[in-house]
């Protein structure tokens, strides 16, 4: 023949062949297989070569077209069709990968290889029913499959079956000790399950087996993440992306760890790199969504509650990101829409309808007296937990406040953990007050308040502003700045780490002016570093928790009879409870009732609030 290649020699020319490519000279291994497959002999032992020498290189398409030749030459050798079925899987054709296993199990239905794989291939294609039955008839066939048992608890996960599926793990783990796959499955299993301490140990197994897996890296992050360990779990995602830089899974974890770290601007940078990385990744669309709510940038925040509706139309969470973009944006009308849509998907959302009925009530639209009954009538119940700042506006019932407090609080807070003060008496010199708030800047709350922070007795008292905002440069917030001895910007600060740094500073006396309203940071209470806890000004209702001991009040805020309904023990100031600054400006120019639009001769009603009180 014109090749020079004749059957005696066909085994030789494949051994040299082999040599070539074992020594790296790919093009000569490739040329002798070429001259084999023009004989009339040897040509499986070629393609068979060729197949191995493409799928080394993951040139999978090529590889499979190899195998189909041979399974055309060889239709009843069923591991022809086994390795065909795995270039396919490897190049992404599943339905072709699928048929192959399924001809393979039909020449050899005892080979639990095929049917494990023949489940790769169905659940890849989103028959997860069909892949687990594919994966228990593995195991039937070999007990001691422990990749069986490891895929099937895959899939138990995937279909919610969570107690089932941590049996397939376990089982997998104790078949195959050193199979770090199913350790780490097993992690993320009890993750699900509210198990984060047992889940640690199960990921920090995988990484001991294989610490250079960046996939395992993020999920001890996630696991970290659940214990609230938030710098820790920063730290997992970062060396996860030093092992695998282009890693979404990364990204985004490293943007919620950083987000509850409250450094909010590295947030969205990591967000959008994994979108970057996946446009499609519905996670960091949501955490950015979130997070832009968090800064208060509605405006730039409508946009991506629109992508996100694009990519996941049911998503409840972006109609209700955006009906609270549109509500802060004064465009109620919209709001309410956006609100409404959260209900039709979720009848049973427990924020939507109280917001709903809130934003019709900033534009005086009194129609949804049946949701806001509704509504209320659930807060009673303990099934929904409206925001405390909503309720107070919509109800003055006492009783149902602090039910709502206490409900919203268990459902949107984190549990109170150990308290940072363990009854220690400080031997400060001067009492060290902490007055702790997002609004000590050009804000009503320090309008009133400013002259209290300047009149301190600084013979017996030493104040400490402590902002949860940047501070304004504007000639009145710098006058709130100078007004206090001491002057935290913690913005950029997590919980946990604000309530360290007051605890160092032996704060005696921590005043919350916030309690529930927009900004609030309630939790760094929850952690009680300060003997005294006080809920005054901004919040006039309880918080429903344990850790504020007292609340200021007045018997108009209060009404005497009503302490029965506040967690907090209630201090009621002589007269009135809300201060003043006497240092206010009032404008010299006094418009005239022509000029605002006004009869000469009648009496005139007016109310400088929202509309909503």
């Amino acid at each position: 023949m014109s090749s020079g290649v004749h059957g005696g020699r066909v085994p030789k020319v494949i051994a040299q062949a082999v040599a070539h490519w074992q020594r790296g000279n790919r093009l000569e291994a490739e040329r002798l297989c070429a001259a084999i497959i023009a004989t009339s002999s040897g040509q499986i032992e070629a393609h068979g070569l060729l197949a191995e020498i493409y799928s080394s290189q993951r040139e999978y398409v090529h590889a499979a077209e190899q195998l189909r030749r041979i399974t055309a030459l060889r239709p009843q050798e069923a591991a022809w069709h086994r390795r065909l079925g795995d270039a396919l899987f490897a190049s992404g054709e599943l339905a072709g990968a699928a048929a192959s296993f399924r001809a393979a199990i039909a020449l050899e239905p005892r080979h639990p290889r095929a049917h494990n794989n023949l489940g790769r291939a169905l659940a890849a294609l989103g028959e997860h029913d069909a892949a687990t039955h594919c994966y228990r008839q593995a195991i039937g066939l070999d007990p001691r499959y422990a990749i069986a048992h490891n895929n099937l608890g895959m899939e138990l996960a995937e279909l919610r079956q969570l107690q089932q599926a941590l049996t397939a793990y376990e089982e997998a783990a104790r078949l195959n000790p050193q199979l770090a796959e199913a350790h780490s499955n097993r992690g993320n299993v009890l993750l699900k399950l509210q198990r984060p301490a047992e889940a640690l140990a199960a990921q920090d197994r995988a990484l001991e087996l294989e610490p250079y897996n960046a996939s395992y890296r993020c999920n001890r992050g996630n696991a970290l993440f659940r214990l609230r360990r938030f710098e820790e779990a920063l730290s997992c995602f970062d060396h996860a992306l030093g092992l695998q830089p282009q890693s979404p899974e990364g990204y985004n974890g490293r943007g919620v760890a950083l987000r509850e770290l409250q450094r909010l601007e590295p947030a969205l940078e990591s967000f959008d790199r994994a979108l970057e990385l996946k446009p499609e990744y519905l996670e960091p669309l949501s955490n950015k969504a979130n997070v832009l709510l968090c800064l208060e940038r509605f405006e730039e925040l409508l946009p991506w509650c629109d992508r996100l509706v694009k990519l996941k139309p049911d998503s409840t969470l972006a109609h209700y990101y955006r009906g609270l973009a549109l509500k802060n944006l004064a465009r109620g009308r919209e709001a309410i829409e956006s609100l409404g849509q959260v209900l039709q998907l979720s009848p049973a959302d427990p924020l939507a309808g109280g917001y709903l009925v809130h934003a019709a009530a900033e534009i005086c639209d009194w129609s949804h007296e049946q949701l806001l009954t509704e509504t209320l009538a659930g807060v009673r119940r303990d099934t929904v937990t409206m925001s405390p700042f909503v309720l107070l506006g919509l109800s003055g019932d006492a009783k149902l406040q602090l039910q709502g407090a206490r409900g919203h609080f268990a459902h949107c807070c984190n549990a109170p953990p150990e308290p940072l003060w363990a009854g220690e008496r400080w031997q400060n010199d001067k009492l060290r007050v902490a007055y702790v708030s997002g609004d000590l800047r050009d804000h009503a709350v320090s309008f009133l308040m400013a002259g209290v922070f300047e009149k301190h007795d600084r013979e017996r008292f030493s104040p400490i502003g402590v902002t949860l905002r940047p501070a304004v440069g504007s000639e009145f917030g710098l006058r709130v700045v100078h007004s206090f001895d001491m002057w935290l910007d913690v913005h950029e600060v997590s919980d946990l780490k604000i309530a360290q740094i007051l605890r160092d500073l032996k704060v005696d006396i921590a005043v919350d002016l916030m309690g529930y309203t927009r900004g609030a940071r309630i939790e760094i209470f929850a952690h009680r570093f300060a003997p005294v806890q006080i809920s005054y000004l901004g919040f006039p209702a309880t918080t429903g928790t344990a850790f504020h001991d007292y609340i200021l009040a007045d018997d108009f805020v209060i009404p005497p009879g009503s302490e029965r309904f506040y967690s907090e023990q209630v201090i009621y100031l002589p007269e009135c409870f809300q201060a003043n600054d006497d240092r206010r400006r009032v404008s010299e120019h006094r418009p005239t009732r022509a000029a605002a639009g006004l009869p000469e001769d009648a009496f005139v009603f007016c109310s400088f609030n929202n509309s909503y009180k």
